[in-house]
């Protein structure tokens, strides 16, 4: 017997892009109220900002997720010469746009 697994990947309530303080894009994406207690949601290596479960469950948990593309994935903007540890640099470097979008919803 064949079995398919089949998941539910639902679209971003609120997709968006900010530009980092180097020039560079950082893709986002929200999931859940708007009100919603802020959770930042950093995906593992080689993946995305698109999430593999239903929205309904942050939903129902009132938390406003916001997840980030990581450089070079969905809509942010590739970081020539990255390294891991690079990669960790430019988190920080992004810092003051994932408080904002931690913060408030972003426009």
């Amino acid at each position: 017997m064949m079995r398919i697994m089949s998941v539910r990947v639902d679209d971003p309530v609120r997709p968006g892009e900010s530009r980092l303080p180097d020039g560079r894009l950082l893709g986002w994406a929200e999931w859940g109220p708007p009100d919603g207690v802020p959770v930042l949601l950093c995906p593992g290596a080689a993946t995305s900002r698109w999430l593999g479960f239903g929205a309904d469950v942050v939903d129902a948990l009132g938390v406003r997720l916001v997840s980030v593309d990581r450089p070079g994935l969905g809509s942010s903007t590739p970081a020539p010469g990255r390294t891991e540890i690079g990669g960790a640099v430019l988190w920080t470097r992004a810092e003051p746009i994932l408080r904002a979008l931690l913060g408030r919803r972003p426009t």
